[in-house]
């Protein structure tokens, strides 16, 4: 799970500098999961926050915007999983 340092709701939300370390962060942990299992290293990765559209006038201060990593099942480097 990779979550903001400050309180933020949606992904609009982030500043500049904020969206360059977000960018370099998420490189930095492909690269990390590439290296422990040494191949190119596949998964799944959502980003949830705050509901939009009608939900905007709604109280969504209890919402913190984060990114959630799903590897698949751990099997053979080679396998190729397709996902729909």
């Amino acid at each position: 799970m990779l979550l903001p340092n400050r309180h933020v709701q949606r992904i609009d939300e982030l500043q500049e500098d904020e969206q360059i370390s977000l960018a370099d962060i998420l490189r930095r942990l492909i690269i990390k999961y590439d290296n422990i299992f040494k191949c190119p290293f596949p998964f799944s990765m959502g980003w949830l926050g705050a509901p939009t559209g009608p939900a905007l006038k709604e109280h969504t201060k209890h919402w913190y915007l984060h990114a959630s990593f799903h590897p698949p099942l751990l099997r053979s480097g080679a396998s190729v999983q397709c996902m729909k």
